[in-house]
């Protein structure tokens, strides 16, 4: 098989609208919402690249292990990257000195969620020590609970690129923007918007476009041009 090839687009290749979100400020908290096709992971691709070629300790989070793997190899294999909820299970006991809380297992399942409510107590009432402080990338921010946010900017972390869409959420449970801009501390006003698809020709994007759920926390992406 024909080894996958991928580059990343240069600045002189993005848009005015992505150009807006690439060169967000390198410290902060910055919120990107767009449809598929948008160039939401291109973007959050590029700020890592970005912040390792500006010598800044950073981590790429990722909803699964599929997503995590996919996209080091768009990078070589040279991206810091990890699943979200593992990577939050280490920080967790790296500041505690123990594991996170869990809530007892659903009926016909050993799996155990993470107990926010105890993780945001325990945080609140405990003195520690910030962890190693890194800049958080973070890519389909929306299928990550609020409360993994709010944990986050309690325990300390400060640099954010989040990219969002509430429309593609996979389970319930996930992050509104709303959700998003209070835990970040945004108003509607500072989130970015992605608006133009350059993933689809028109015939795919018309037909996308019909599952949209007409949310307008993340607006659709405008429609390609019409073929002649």
């Amino acid at each position: 098989m024909t080894k996958r090839r991928f580059q990343l687009p240069g600045i002189q290749d993005l848009s005015k609208e992505q150009e807006d979100a690439r060169a967000l400020p390198m410290e902060g908290q910055h919120l990107i919402v767009g449809g598929p096709g948008t160039g939401k992971s291109i973007l959050a691709l590029l700020r890592a690249r970005r912040l390792a070629q500006e010598d800044v300790k950073y981590v790429f989070l990722v909803y699964n292990q599929l997503l995590n793997k996919s996209s080091q190899q768009l990078l070589d294999n040279q991206l810091v990257s990890k699943q979200w909820h593992s990577w939050f299970t280490g920080i967790y006991k790296e500041v505690f000195g123990e594991e996170e809380p869990r809530l007892p297992p659903k009926s016909g399942s050993n799996w155990r969620d993470i107990d926010w409510g105890s993780v945001l107590a325990n945080i609140s009432s405990s003195q520690f020590d910030s962890p190693d402080q890194r800049t958080l990338v973070i890519d389909e921010g929306q299928d990550m609970p609020p409360e993994f946010y709010e944990s986050l900017v309690n325990m300390g972390f400060e640099n954010f690129f989040v990219m969002a869409d509430q429309n593609q959420q996979i389970n319930e449970g996930n992050s509104t923007r709303l959700e998003l801009e209070t835990a970040l501390a945004l108003q509607t006003a500072d989130v970015v918007e992605l608006t133009s698809n350059y993933r689809n020709k028109y015939p795919i994007a018309r037909l996308a476009r019909e599952f949209y759920t007409g949310d307008t926390a993340s607006p659709p992406p405008e429609l390609p041009s019409v073929p002649t």
